[in-house]
């Protein structure tokens, strides 16, 4: 399981990016909830935006919903939470986002 992998071998104690996460110092955990903060704000005005839409036939709407779901489990990575548990996971959904972006800038071609 991913949880079997060691992604820091060199380090002790820490086998993951999510236990390093909970390790960091107080001071760096706290930027942190700051910045997740900050998101959260711009993620319901956000959602306050997209619900004036209908997303059915409108695939703009669809995918930066989809984009802002993926950024949403990537921001609980950096609290010790959700369903990314390694790095791995955070690069993969860092990619699903590259993928939704681009299908959201080809859909606004002429």
């Amino acid at each position: 399981t991913d949880s079997m992998i060691d992604e820091y071998p060199d380090i002790s104690g820490i086998t993951n990016a999510r236990e390093a996460m909970k390790n960091l110092p107080e001071e760096d955990r706290a930027k942190i909830a700051q910045q997740v903060e900050t998101f959260r704000i711009e993620k319901r005005a956000f959602d306050n935006e997209v619900s004036k839409w209908d997303d059915k036939g409108n695939d703009i709407i669809v995918l930066a919903k989809h984009m802002c779901m993926i950024m949403m489990e990537m921001t609980d990575f950096t609290r010790g939470r959700g369903g990314l548990k390694t790095t791995m996971d955070v690069i993969s959904a860092a990619k699903r986002i590259s993928e939704a972006d681009t299908k959201l800038d080809n859909s606004q071609e002429p």
